[in-house]
């Protein structure tokens, strides 16, 4: 209930104020065009899944080499020889002898009746040894630091495990004296000749192919001539550790 306006209090009249209109609230900010680029829906690839990773086997050793073998072009230079099985003889008649790969290559030949050898290695190094025990020239040492040729006592021997080091060698026997070859496997050959000069057995390796042969030398009476004879030449070692600095 509102009382009535009274005309006579002027300080009593009430002030009518104006209404109070709402602000408007501003419009709505105009949707931006989209871009042609986002025009069409963006389709998202799937995730690219990683490949599985394949383990690759190291490498594998080589296989190692076969055993060497003469090879065929060898075989058809080598004229037949007889071969070594059990006991043989070399003489003037049948003064060559051939031994196979194997017994070519395993253990240590032996020679008795030899007073002196003297030795040819692949490399050309070359010396002699006497079964007194005098050397000349170089003796031809393998990797098991054993003489590849030389004397154990009163026997020359050859250590067929490196024979393939080994060009030639040649045995010196004495005047109308045999020499008997003995083998790893019991075989025995037996050298002679008939000759006024020493007998001499020459040992030749042919691509890891022994080859022996009997002669009789004809220079007797140095072991120089006997070297030269059969086309062996003995140089002096040459020690560069002896020399006086």
């Amino acid at each position: 209930m509102t009382s009535p306006v009274r005309h006579d209090l002027p300080f009593l009249k009430r002030r009518i104020r104006p209404a109070v209109t709402p602000p408007t609230p501003p419009a709505p900010p105009a949707a931006r065009p989209a871009s042609p680029a986002m025009s069409h829906p963006v389709v998202r690839s799937a995730p690219s899944r990683t490949a599985p990773v394949t383990r690759v086997a190291p490498p594998a050793a080589p296989p190692r080499p076969p055993l060497r073998t003469p090879s065929r072009s060898t075989r058809s230079r080598l004229f037949p020889a007889p071969a070594v099985s059990g006991r043989a003889e070399l003489d003037a008649e049948s003064p060559v002898a051939r031994l196979d790969l194997l017994r070519s290559s395993i253990g240590t030949l032996l020679v008795e009746g030899a007073t002196e050898v003297v030795w040819e290695s692949t490399a050309l190094v070359s010396g002699t040894a006497a079964v007194s025990g005098e050397t000349t020239g170089t003796v031809v040492m393998t990797a098991g630091n054993r003489p590849l040729v030389g004397f154990h006592g009163d026997l020359a021997a050859v250590t067929l495990r490196h024979v393939r080091e080994l060009r030639r060698a040649l045995f010196v026997g004495g005047s109308g004296r045999s020499m008997g070859i003995r083998l790893v496997d019991g075989s025995v050959v037996t050298a002679s000749s008939d000759g006024a000069g020493p007998t001499v057995v020459l040992l030749l390796v042919i691509d890891g192919v022994i080859e022996l042969r009997v002669a009789s030398a004809s220079r007797g009476n140095s072991s120089s001539a006997v070297h030269a004879e059969f086309g062996f030449e003995v140089a002096e070692r040459f020690d560069f550790l002896s020399r006086d600095t």
